[in-house]
């Protein structure tokens, strides 16, 4: 497992991308854009590729709902972990040198030391330097039923659930690196756990 080593954290170097669980179980592929939304439906662990391609998997990685996330099966490789939010925030702040820039309540700008990659090569004013490497893998939207976001912005999991507007479990947090004029990082809890998102795990030390 090829890794990186920013600050006092150990990151994975690239997206998760198994399909097993931690006790060997496999985890179902969904196939058909049906097939994530039944998933969702009945609350069922699953991965699929972007565009439900494998060829994008090559490069990208594969997307996860959140309920392979919190499968008691465990996700994470052994000696890994989802990463909490407390965990983004340790490493933004690392890269920003101790400051957040605040653009609202939840989104934050980040520094040229975390950058979005991608294969036309296009400016995205980052040089890499943190070797953390985030790719524009896209995502898929449950609400939607549609992939988004390839080439522009990657979403990854965090281990933390949280609430509609009515009080239901349905929602877990998210973090979207997104390749604009200025990075953002965007922190949000509104993502329906049915939503098939990158994961980056970070090392039990």
């Amino acid at each position: 497992m090829e890794e990186i080593k920013i600050g006092n954290q150990i990151w994975m170097k690239h997206n998760l991308d198994v399909d097993t669980f931690q006790n060997g179980d496999a985890i179902i592929q969904a196939k058909t854009n049906g097939e994530l939304i039944l998933a969702s439906e009945n609350k069922h662990a699953i991965f699929c590729y972007y565009d439900n391609n494998p060829k994008y998997g090559e490069k990208y990685k594969k997307l996860y709902n959140w309920y392979s996330v919190n499968d008691p099966r465990g996700l994470a490789p052994v000696g890994w972990r989802i990463p909490t939010l407390k965990d983004w925030e340790i490493l933004l702040n690392y890269l920003n040198g101790g400051s957040y820039l605040i653009y609202n309540k939840n989104n934050y700008s980040i520094t040229e030391s975390l950058r979005i990659e991608d294969e036309n090569n296009i400016d995205w004013s980052g040089n890499n330097k943190s070797g953390f490497r985030a790719l524009p893998a896209g995502w898929f939207d449950i609400f939607d039923q549609i992939f988004n976001d390839l080439g522009t912005a990657t979403v990854w999991w965090s281990n933390k659930e949280t609430f509609d507007e009515n009080g239901n479990l349905v929602n877990a947090w998210s973090v979207c690196l997104t390749a604009e004029k200025k990075m953002n990082l965007v922190f949000s809890p509104f993502l329906n756990k049915g939503c098939c998102l990158s994961i980056r795990c970070i090392k039990i030390i």
